[in-house]
């Protein structure tokens, strides 16, 4: 999602090791949840894991969930499991 990509941008672009010990997560997770060109929508916790990472406010996390949920149910789009949602 271009839009992660940007908040890690603006919040210094952290490295994907720095992520990767801030997460959790293996650098491979993160840099296909990160990737611009990306089709599918990352998971809402990885999201959220990147979010929390990036040092982002409750508040700002709560906006990116929701923008995910509107993303998910609608049509043409499909979630990091492959799946089309709500079809």
């Amino acid at each position: 999602m271009y839009g992660l990509w940007l908040v890690r941008i603006k919040t210094g672009n952290p490295s994907l090791g720095v992520l990767a010990k801030r997460t959790g997560l293996p650098k491979s997770t993160l840099h296909d949840g990160l990737h611009r060109g990306r089709r599918t929508l990352p998971s809402v916790d990885l999201v959220r894991w990147v979010l929390t990472a990036l040092e982002c406010s409750p508040d700002e996390i709560r906006a990116w969930e929701a923008a995910w949920c509107r993303l998910a149910v609608g049509p043409g789009y499909a979630t990091g499991s492959g799946g089309a949602v709500g079809a």
